[in-house]
């Protein structure tokens, strides 16, 4: 039976040549596809054979925060002028003509690192050649979007990891599974430790701008904790303390994290604050 805490929610951190790229207008998409070739013989009619000629992995990002010294890293052949003697904050792109120019040049690592995750869940394309497309509309209501397609070029054997990139073909004790080979059944079966999730707030009706404090009740010793407060707040303390600037009733959710597995308590309406 499958485990229903390993189904994963998308939003991420975007990390793009070590830094923060900041928050992003929806998810982030990926692609991974390939090309092949059918091996086929005079003697049959079906492909005996069939062969990988190309990949492709893209990830497809939508930025909404805007900052020029950050942006500059996906224009091909730009130019970037700040002023940090006279007018410090002030900056300028200059875009050029780019005919002729190698995106290759853009490449960099690019990280996504889910929210609430583990480093297993993070995807890292370990030389991404950023395309960027740009479509703002300056209206009252909305949000300025620019997005960027990285596309994943080869250098080395491996060009996109998923999961921790602290593991490496040489770590002492590692164990290398080829795709071909069988995986071992502990490493996806339910540990022999046992995780629960639960906690309390020490009250349930509160004024607004009056922190509560959260604890987590949990078992199992927790590598992580993650609080989702309601009201568009969150929290990776173990026990936070948390105040709500609006009247109105809250949903409180927390998670916690041990070896990939996860285990979530949500109360439904469980903070009404008042003025």
């Amino acid at each position: 039976m499958g485990d229903a805490t390993l189904v994963k929610l998308g939003a991420c951190n975007v990390y793009f040549d070590g830094a923060d790229m900041g928050y992003t207008f929806g998810g982030v998409k990926l692609q991974y596809n390939f090309d092949t070739f059918e091996k086929m013989v005079d003697q049959e009619d079906s492909a005996v054979d069939e062969v990988i000629t190309k990949h492709n992995f893209e990830a497809i990002v939508p930025f909404a925060e805007y900052q020029l010294p950050k942006l500059i890293k996906f224009f091909p052949g730009a130019s970037l002028l700040a002023d940090d003697a006279v007018s410090p904050g002030k900056f300028r792109i200059i875009l050029t003509s780019t005919y002729g120019t190698s995106l290759r040049d853009l490449a960099r690592k690019l990280v996504l690192k889910p929210k609430g995750g583990t480093a297993n869940e993070w995807v890292t394309i370990h030389y991404a050649m950023p395309r960027i497309n740009i479509d703002f509309t300056y209206e009252r209501e909305g949000t300025r979007v620019y997005n960027v397609t990285f596309r994943a070029l080869k250098r080395g054997n491996a060009f996109v990891s998923l999961g921790d990139t602290s593991l490496t073909r040489s770590t002492p004790g590692v164990v290398i599974v080829e795709a071909t080979d069988a995986i071992p059944a502990s490493w996806y079966e339910e540990p022999s430790w046992t995780l629960t999730c639960d906690f309390t707030v020490d009250d349930d009706t509160l004024q607004k701008n009056v922190e509560a404090q959260f604890t987590s009740t949990a078992t199992g010793s927790p590598e992580n904790y993650y609080w989702d407060f309601g009201d568009g707040n969150y929290s990776w303390d173990k026990d936070p303390k948390h105040a709500y600037t609006t009247a109105g009733t809250y949903t409180v959710s927390h998670t916690v994290i041990k070896d990939g597995v996860r285990r979530t308590k949500t109360y439904l309406d469980m903070m009404t604050i008042s003025d």
